[in-house]
């Protein structure tokens, strides 16, 4: 996976819970970090 930013390094996953009662897991990726290692590459 060289070259490769890994999905743990960018993103956390979040919970939300809805109206309906449902929790519903979205992954919220870190732009800071992919704009910076992208610059270094």
């Amino acid at each position: 996976m060289e070259g490769k930013l890994s999905k743990e390094s960018t993103c956390s996953i979040l919970e939300q819970v809805a109206t309906d009662g449902k929790k519903r897991k979205m992954n919220l990726f870190n732009l800071d970090m992919i704009i910076s290692v992208g610059i270094l590459i």
